[in-house]
């Protein structure tokens, strides 16, 4: 399978954290690469990049999981278009019962409406949720392989100022919070995007009016979910590292446990990982 193309960071990530398999280069190359190579560790190695394209979490997807993404991104956006649609379907409900007699053509068709969209709701979630599972699945393997190669084949120096005890914690809790983020809650954003453009098309085409007095609203809106999504970045990241060193408390805890036992230093291990 050919190689996909790497990104400026994953270029960065190669150079600085498999110096023991870099290739034989010229002098000037290489007197070029090491005056970078200073900068490239505190950015990558001990900062770590501040952010990236969500793309490249998909830099290991392979065709499989590609089709399994397109799948899953029409038809989550074909369940979020749907549901807007049952206001319409109701509101045909209501205009056939305020007439007297009753409508019972239009009451009847508006029940079949329903029945369909419910069957057509259903088919295309399960089928969002299933694409998207597999498909976070299958990158979440696929990441923790090559997090775990390339951490096998760190500078030695590297574990000097970082505790090897936490990589193991980091690498299981964090990979599980993209792969959340990868698989159910990416289907949400579309399903939820697409939801709301098509409710504000629809409320726009049957009672401009009404829908414009309800924009007015969205800045404030916006504004505040912007101030909620900041707040849990920030708990989100402090979360990582809280768990992450109980993690590394508990990994050397358990398993040193016969010298723990031996010191009776049970309660003093206890109250190490209820500090953190």
């Amino acid at each position: 399978m050919p190689s996909p193309a790497k990104s400026p960071v994953d270029d960065a990530y190669q150079r600085v954290e498999t110096p023991r398999h870099k290739p034989a280069t010229s002098s000037e190359s290489d007197l070029s690469a090491s005056k970078k190579e200073p900068s490239l560790r505190r950015q990558i190695v001990h900062g770590g990049p501040t952010s990236f394209k969500f793309t490249h979490l998909y830099r290991y997807a392979t065709p499989l999981d590609k089709v399994l993404l397109v799948v899953g991104v029409i038809t989550a956006g074909t369940n979020g278009a749907l549901f807007p649609l049952m206001a319409i379907v109701f509101g045909d409900v209501l205009t056939g019962f305020s007439s007297i007699p009753v409508d019972m053509d239009t009451v009847n068709k508006a029940a079949l409406d329903f029945f369909l969209i419910a069957v057509a709701m259903f088919f295309t979630d399960y089928l969002s949720y299933v694409t998207f599972y597999y498909s976070a699945e299958r990158q979440m393997k696929a990441l923790r392989s090559e997090a775990l190669k390339h951490m096998l084949y760190l500078d030695i120096s590297w574990y000097d100022e970082n505790d090897a005890l936490q990589l193991s914690s980091r690498l299981t809790g964090d990979t599980v919070k993209i792969k959340d983020g990868m698989g159910q809650k990416l289907g949400d954003s579309f399903r939820f995007t697409v939801q709301f453009v098509v409710g504000f098309v629809i409320g726009f085409v049957r009672g401009w009016d009404i829908t414009l007095v309800m924009a007015c609203v969205m800045p404030f809106m916006t504004i505040s979910l912007g101030w909620l999504i900041k707040t849990m970045r920030i708990k989100s990241d402090w979360a990582q590292k809280v768990y992450a060193e109980a993690g590394s408390v508990a990994e050397e805890t358990l398993g040193s446990i016969r010298t723990v036992a031996s010191l009776n230093g049970e309660q003093k291990a206890i109250k190490k990982f209820e500090d953190k």
